[in-house]
């Protein structure tokens, strides 16, 4: 009885189903703003528990500059919730999936080449991403980067069944902190 994401989606969303090896493809959900034929092309990469909505007040700004493109990163917002057993190879969770799939989606929107701009976790997907793929990338914009943030958990603790049941409940506590989201986000200047 739940809603689909395209249900949930805005009008200005739109869906991508792009290829990973063990799965029938992974919908991700996106936005973009600017001329699709301008000659840069920004890739907008939200933090963790964000989504492409993080980007709403300066997609219109950076549209003025070019192409905009902003995702919802799994698992968050209306992209696909992809969980074990969805899978039969390896995990599309890994940082190099995540990583991987940058290029992945700019690939299926025609976008030869970026300028990635991060927000927290989202600046070690386009750092990484510049690492793998230096020729995709025209720039980098790195915006309260989490670099040099580890925040990988040890396996065994992922896997107790409490975290099944916890862990969302702790996402979503995080996800609607004011506290949290001004840490991360906010600029009082």
């Amino acid at each position: 009885g739940l809603n689909t994401p395209q249900a949930l989606a805005d009008p200005e969303d739109r869906f991508v189903t792009l290829p990973f090896a063990g799965t029938d493809g992974i919908d991700i959900r996106y936005r973009e703003a600017g001329d699709p034929n301008a000659a840069r092309t920004f890739v907008l990469i939200h933090g963790s528990v964000f989504n492409a909505n993080t980007w709403d007040e300066v997609m219109d700004d950076l549209a003025t500059r070019g192409r905009v493109i902003a995702y919802d990163r799994l698992p968050y917002g209306l992209s696909e919730k992809v969980q074990p057993g969805d899978w039969t190879e390896s995990t599309p969770m890994t940082q190099e999936a995540v990583t991987r799939r940058v290029f992945q989606l700019t690939d299926a929107l025609g976008v030869e080449r970026e300028v990635l701009v991060g927000n927290s976790f989202g600046s070690v997907v386009s750092v990484r991403a510049a690492a793998l793929a230096p020729e995709r990338v025209e720039a980098l914009v790195l915006g309260d980067a989490a670099v040099f943030v580890n925040e990988s958990m040890p396996e065994w603790l992922m896997r107790l069944p409490q975290v099944n049941r916890l862990g969302p409940l702790l996402a979503r506590a995080i996800g609607n902190s004011e506290s949290f989201i001004k840490a991360t986000w906010a600029d009082p200047e």
